[in-house]
């Protein structure tokens, strides 16, 4: 007997706390992304920053409460550095 596997659409949520980071996710294949995080250093006075980076898989583009599918979602734990600003002349 042949099994069938069903295919289960699953829409991506991302969401970084602080307000001083984005986070996106774009699709690399039929099941695999990667999430981008992107400091928004231009806003930021330099030094090391750390936060929360919160990757949800859910069963609607919203990802409503109560949406997420099992083992969703998980926690990214990150820090990085924001320099000075290099002044150059001409």
């Amino acid at each position: 007997m042949a099994r069938q596997s069903a295919t289960t659409l699953v829409f991506i949520g991302v969401t970084a706390n602080g307000g001083l980071v984005t986070a996106d996710f774009q699709t690399t294949g039929q099941s695999t992304g990667v999430v981008t995080i992107t400091p928004n250093a231009a806003t930021m006075d330099p030094g090391t920053y750390s936060g929360t980076v919160m990757v949800r898989g859910c069963t609607n583009l919203t990802c409503s409460p109560g949406s997420d599918v099992a083992g969703s979602p998980k926690f990214i734990n990150v820090t990085y550095n924001v320099g000075a600003d290099i002044a150059v002349s001409t």
